[in-house]
């Protein structure tokens, strides 16, 4: 079993500004949108390998996604 600090999961990757420090290229990225079952599956397949403390949903800005709630 494979046991680290955090996850990172890019679940869009667009943003509604254009920070010039973004380290993600948003402001130039195609607006797309993880599938929430896509994330369920990929989580529960990580599940059976490892073990994380803190899951992060990141991207250019997750809040954008509509069906992540």
């Amino acid at each position: 079993m494979i046991s680290l600090g955090h996850l990172d999961v890019n679940i869009v990757t667009h943003c509604n500004k254009r920070c010039a420090s973004c380290s993600h290229a948003s402001p130039f990225t195609k607006a797309w949108y993880m599938e929430p079952d896509t994330l369920e599956t990929d989580l529960a397949n990580l599940k059976k390998v490892s073990r994380f403390h803190r899951i992060q949903m990141v991207g250019g800005e997750p809040t954008l996604h509509k069906g992540i709630v």
